[in-house]
């Protein structure tokens, strides 16, 4: 599963228009074929005071 950066964008804003603008984004899984796109919306999302979690412990070997 890969993460639409645009289409991110467009529901963080949509949810902050709506007043229902969440403080965490969560990044993680047990597999997954692409990198997450933490980098390209870190800024984004911490210019909404979002606050980023990447659960890396799978992938680890943890």
């Amino acid at each position: 599963m890969t993460i639409d950066v645009d289409k991110t964008k467009q529901k963080v804003k949509e949810l902050k228009k709506n007043k229902r603008l969440p403080k965490i984004a969560m990044f993680g899984g047990s597999l997954f074929l692409f990198p997450h796109p933490v980098k390209e919306l870190s800024d984004f999302l911490k210019s909404y005071d979002m606050h980023i979690n990447y659960d890396a412990a799978h992938v680890a070997g943890l």
